[in-house]
């Protein structure tokens, strides 16, 4: 049959959360928490080591300068 309505559907009522539920979100949020900071971290970290290394190929190279 063209031109006929769709059947309607009531929606379902979502379940309220239960508290385990919750404190699984919550321990999952806190979980990406922590691996955000870990990664921030970490990349602080290895600016430091670019920056280190930096300078040494600086001082290489001055050294190298130097000695020609």
């Amino acid at each position: 049959k063209m031109g006929s309505a769709p059947p309607t559907t009531t929606a379902e009522t979502p379940e309220p959360l239960s508290q385990d539920k919750i404190n699984e979100y919550a321990k999952i949020s806190e979980q990406g928490m922590a691996v955000s900071a870990w990664r921030d971290q970490i990349l602080k970290e290895s600016e430091g080591v670019i920056v280190k290394f930096t300078k040494l190929y600086q001082n290489i190279n001055q050294a190298n300068k130097a000695l020609q």
